[in-house]
């Protein structure tokens, strides 16, 4: 994946955007699949008992925070509103992720 971004972005850097266009449906394809690896891997995290309170109250709180309409920049803003609910989901998916992935690396090496 990492290559083709870096491949993508190059073609669009030099004015090459028929190259980059070509580039979009296996880029498109690739982090699909990354993302639903990701996600199975989050979950297997949650469910499989290593994960603590931390992990659950942070994902309780990320969820609260993106469906309450109030929060600090309220959500009837059209755009902006939406801006910060971005931020937490990224943070809190980042958080989880990196969990998981620390859980499934120490999994393999006690394997």
């Amino acid at each position: 994946m990492k290559v083709l971004t870096f491949i993508f972005a190059r073609l669009i850097q030099k004015g090459r955007y028929a190259r980059a266009l070509a580039l979009l449906p296996l880029l498109w394809k690739t982090s699909l699949r990354e993302l639903g690896s990701g996600i199975l891997r989050v979950l297997q995290f949650l469910v499989s008992g290593r994960a603590g309170l931390k992990e659950f109250a942070a994902l309780f709180a990320g969820i609260l925070y993106i469906f309450l309409p109030t929060d600090f920049l309220p959500d009837f803003i059209p755009g902006v509103g939406w801006l910060d609910d971005a931020a937490i989901f990224t943070l809190l998916t980042g958080y989880l992720y990196k969990k998981a992935n620390d859980f499934r690396e120490k999994q393999k090496s006690a394997a």
